[in-house]
C-alpha cells in the first residue's frame, strides 16, 4: 500500500544503493526502499470525504435556491497526505522498469512506487457533497392569490323557471300542446282549445279549484182564470211589478239545460224579491211544484210527478228587511238519487227541461206601502258551469 506515505519515511536509508539490486527493492521504492516505505505515504488522509459536499441545501424552493449546501468542507484538504501519494507518482513505478535499467533492480520495482500509498486514496474525494439536495425546487412561490377571481356576479336570478305547469307544454309549428293525452290543451292560431270530454273545463281558484256559478233565469207567468198576482207600482211612481197575496199563483217557468252545466251537480232555486212598506212581519211562505225530463226521447224518459218543496223566509222587521230592497233566497231542488223534495241530479244532462211553478200560501204583514203585498220579481236556478259548450249540438251524445 505504499503505506500511508506518512511521515515519508526517513527516506529510507536511500535503500543501501547497493544492490542498487531490488534497489532495496528500492526499498520497493514506496516501500521505496523500505524507503521507509516512504512512511506509507500517508493516505493522504482520506482527502478527508471532502466533507458531504453538503447536501448542497434544498435547493430549496427554487425558492431560496436551497442554501447551496456548505460547499462541503473540501474534505479537510486530507492532511495533503503527507504529500503522500504524490503518490502513485509511483508508478512512474513502472517508471521503474526505467527500462529495466537493468532491471536497475526493476528498480526494486521501484516498490510499485510503494504504491506510493495509492496517493492515498487522495481521500474519496470525500464524497463531493451529496451534490445537495439541489433544495425541493423550492415552493416556487404559493403561486400567489391570483386574486380571488372576483364576484362574477351572482348569476342572476334565471328567472322563476316559470310555471312549467303541472303537465308540460309542447310546441309543434303555430300548436301549444299539454304532453298529457288525458288533459290535452292547445293553443293553436291564436286559439284555445279544450277537451270535449264531459265535466271538463274552466275552474276558477288557483288554490282550491272549482266550477264557478251561473244562473238560468226565468220568466214569471202568472196564472189565467185562477188567483194570480197583480201589476203594482213598487216605487212612487214610474215601474209596475207583480205583488202576491195569499194563494196567487205562478203557473209556470221554464228552464232549459245549459250546454255548460257540469253534469251531476246540484242546482238551487232562488226567488228575487221586495216589498214597499215602512213596517213588516212574519213570514212570507210558498210552495213549489218542480218536475223535469231529458230530451231527445230517450227511452223511459218523461216528466214525473213533481215535487213538493215549502220554502219558509221569516221576515222578522223592516231592519233586517228594509223598504225598497232586494232580497234574495234560496234552496235545493236536486241530491244524489232524488226523493219527494228533490229532483235526481243524475238525471240531469244538456237540452233537459225543468218545470217549475209555486203558490205563495203565506204572506208577511206588511204596513205603510202603497200595497200590503210583497213583490216577486224573478225566480232562477244557480248551477255550476264548465264554462265551454258541448262539441256536439245534439244529444244524448254530446261529448263525443
Amino acid at each position: 500500500m505504499s503505506g500511508t506515505s506518512g511521515a515519508s519515511g526517513s527516506k529510507g536509508g536511500s535503500g543501501l544503493p547497493g544492490d542498487s539490486g531490488t534497489s532495496g527493492y528500492s526499498g520497493t521504492s514506496g516501500f521505496s526502499g523500505t524507503s521507509g516505505t516512504k512512511g506509507n505515504d500517508g493516505d493522504s488522509g482520506t482527502s478527508g470525504t471532502s466533507g458531504k459536499s453538503g447536501t448542497s441545501g434544498f435547493s430549496g424552493t427554487s425558492g431560496f435556491s436551497g442554501t447551496k449546501g456548505t460547499p462541503g468542507d473540501s474534505g479537510t484538504s486530507g492532511s495533503s497526505g503527507e504529500s503522500g501519494y504524490s503518490g502513485v507518482s509511483g508508478y512512474s513505478g513502472v517508471s521503474g522498469y526505467s527500462g529495466e535499467s537493468g532491471y536497475s533492480g526493476i528498480s526494486g520495482y521501484s516498490g510499485v512506487s510503494g504504491y506510493s500509498s495509492l496517493s492515498g486514496y487522495s481521500g474519496i474525494s470525500g464524497y463531493s457533497g451529496e451534490s445537495g439536495y439541489s433544495g425541493v425546487s423550492g415552493y416556487s412561490g404559493v403561486s400567489g392569490y391570483s386574486g380571488i377571481s372576483g364576484y362574477s356576479g351572482e348569476s342572476g336570478y334565471s328567472g322563476v323557471s316559470g310555471y312549467s305547469g303541472s303537465t308540460p307544454w309542447v310546441r309543434s309549428g303555430t300548436t301549444i300542446t299539454q304532453t298529457n293525452a288525458n288533459d290535452n290543451v292547445a293553443i293553436a292560431g291564436g286559439d284555445l282549445i279544450l277537451p270535449k270530454t264531459s265535466g271538463k273545463g274552466i275552474q276558477v281558484d288557483t288554490t282550491t279549484p272549482t266550477f264557478g256559478w251561473k244562473d238560468l233565469v226565468g220568466q214569471l207567468v202568472p196564472a189565467t182564470g185562477g188567483p194570480a198576482p197583480t201589476l203594482s207600482l213598487y216605487h212612487t211612481s214610474g215601474i209596475q211589478l207583480y205583488s202576491f197575496t195569499t194563494s196567487d199563483k205562478i203557473e209556470f217557468i221554464i228552464y232549459h239545460m245549459p250546454h255548460d252545466y257540469v253534469p251531476n251537480t246540484d242546482m238551487f232555486m232562488h226567488i228575487h224579491w221586495g216589498h214597499n212598506g215602512t213596517a213588516i212581519s212574519g213570514s212570507l211562505v210558498l210552495t213549489w211544484s218542480v218536475t223535469y225530463c231529458k230530451g231527445y226521447n230517450q227511452a223511459g224518459q218523461i216528466f214525473g210527478v213533481p215535487i213538493t218543496v215549502t220554502q219558509t223566509i221569516s221576515t222578522p222587521d223592516v231592519a233586517t228587511y228594509p223598504r225598497w230592497g232586494h232580497f234574495i233566497e234560496e234552496f235545493q231542488i236536486t241530491n244524489v238519487g232524488g226523493d219527494s223534495t228533490h229532483i235526481d241530479r243524475g238525471l240531469l244532462e244538456v237540452d233537459g227541461l225543468l218545470i217549475v211553478g209555486f203558490t205563495v200560501t203565506t204572506k208577511p204583514t206588511i204596513t205603510g206601502g202603497s200595497v200590503a203585498n210583497p213583490f216577486i220579481f224573478t225566480a232562477d236556478i244557480h248551477y255550476q258551469s264548465t264554462q265551454l259548450a258541448t262539441k256536439q249540438k245534439n244529444g244524448p251524445a254530446f261529448y263525443t
